[in-house]
């Protein structure tokens, strides 16, 4: 089992990474903006475009993703894939101009998307039956970890020494994951059964699941079997419902606010005029992003998810709008600010809270519950390069909307589409806790 738990914490340094170029933005915004660190001029707006451009490579990469992992394996895959995220970072690093830093980013993005496609994958393919939910649980911890990492240091170092520690990650991952074993389904799929066996005794005693591995081993062949097209897929009406449900719940999941404040964290609490450090502050929120996705891998199992949804997403609704009401009130010359200058981090601290153990667990929860092996493989790639594609709207978007319609509103649609999901989740989620998957389908049927 330890071996296990070992792959998975040194896997999840992909999605640790993700974090870390999420929250990037956040130390390193004021600092470009105010043109202390390069000898080039950065507006806001172009800020924004630098930010977006990281999603926006992730999403293009989701889709090569499996298309490599396919030919090459899931280990070989994640090891390509880190070489734009090294390039990336000698770009931002030493950028000669804006250009350079957009490209940066947009390399960085390949990498991290890939490594949110693939952890996952490897993780379930490399853990056992008895802890693979467990260990699957680990991509949030490592992510707000990422998060946190990005936050902390940025208060301590310059950006260029920021940039090139934040670089040397994936050129970690890159050698690190050459000692890591690969999958046992994709070597058996591949014919190689020795290195099958090989890899299944590095990772566990294979012994004690010979039953596993010769169900592996039996299976039919994989490029026999008939595949589906989505657009054959989509005609099953469960697959149809479950795909428009997670389409809207991703959308919902972006719109919650959680990877806005990531990206802007410390500009958002410089406006807000908070008597805290606005980097403090930032540090604060994530640990408790940190604290609250452990709790989550323990409790979330425990309720069901549309009631996990619903009562979170309230919780983020409330937050949301005293955000909003916040900057509202600010903007507005309010003389008495000062005594509610406690109000955006403990709303933010609300928010985090109820991303964690609501939005979360049961967005990532119904994508592995929802839908069949065959339709998994088809609409997962669609799901994330919607999730990536909906972040880079956020990143691009939020500081021309902050300055034109001002910060507060901002929240107030956030929380607006928030009380949307709350309906959507009444109405069309089905409650999948407790329920065998025939029972789950025959709800998208009804």
């Amino acid at each position: 089992m330890w071996n296990q738990v070992l792959l998975t914490i040194f896997a999840n340094i992909g999605t640790f990474y993700f974090g870390v170029g999420v929250a990037w933005s956040s130390p390193s915004g004021p600092k470009i903006i105010e043109n202390d660190s390069y000898f080039f001029w950065v507006t806001k707006n172009q800020f924004g475009l630098i930010v977006a451009f990281m999603p926006l490579g992730s999403m293009i990469s989701c889709v090569f993703a499996g298309i490599f992992r396919h030919k090459y394996g899931t280990k070989r895959t994640m090891q390509l894939f880190s070489v734009p995220a090294v390039l990336g970072s000698a770009c931002i690093t030493v950028p000669w101009n804006i250009y350079m830093l957009l490209l940066g980013r947009f390399l960085i993005g390949i990498s991290i998307g890939c490594y949110m496609f693939l952890v996952q994958i490897y993780v379930g393919e490399i853990s056992t039956k008895e802890i693979r939910a467990s260990l699957l649980n680990f991509i949030h911890i490592f992510v707000f970890l990422g998060v946190l990492f990005s936050y902390v240091l940025g208060q301590l170092v310059s950006l260029r020494n920021l940039n090139i520690i934040c670089g040397a990650i994936p050129l970690f991952y890159l050698i690190g994951f050459q000692a890591m074993p690969e999958t046992v389904p994709y070597l058996l799929s591949k014919n190689k059964v020795e290195d099958a066996e090989m890899s299944m005794n590095f990772m566990y005693k294979k012994e004690a699941h010979q039953a596993e591995f010769n169900e592996l081993l039996t299976k039919p062949d994989k490029k026999n079997q008939q595949k589906q097209s989505m657009a054959d897929l989509l005609k099953i009406k469960s697959t149809r419902r479950a795909t428009i449900i997670m389409a809207m719940q991703f959308t919902f999941f972006q719109m919650c606010g959680t990877n806005a404040v990531n990206f802007y964290s410390k500009t958002i609490f410089i406006e807000s005029g908070i008597d805290i450090d606005p980097g403090n502050a930032s540090i604060i929120n994530v640990s408790i992003l940190v604290i609250s996705s452990v709790i989550s891998v323990f409790y979330a199992r425990q309720f069901g998810r549309r009631v996990m949804l619903i009562t979170f997403n309230i919780l983020s609704v409330i937050s949301l709008c005293g955000l909003g009401l916040y900057f509202t009130l600010k903007n507005s010359g309010w003389t008495m600010i000062e005594t509610i200058g406690w109000m955006p981090l403990a709303c933010l601290c609300m928010n985090s809270v109820a991303f964690c153990l609501g939005m979360a667990p049961v967005t990532y929860g119904l994508l592995g519950e929802l839908f069949t092996i065959e339709a998994k493989k088809v609409i997962a790639p669609f799901a994330q390069t919607l999730n990536h594609g909906i972040t880079f709207l956020i990143g691009l978007s939020f500081p021309f909307f902050t300055t034109i319609i001002g910060t507060g509103n901002v929240f107030l649609i956030f929380a607006a589409t928030i009380f949307i999901d709350i309906i959507f989740a009444y109405y069309f989620i089905p409650e999948t806790q407790g329920k065998s998957f025939d029972e789950i389908q025959k709800a998208l049927d009804a």
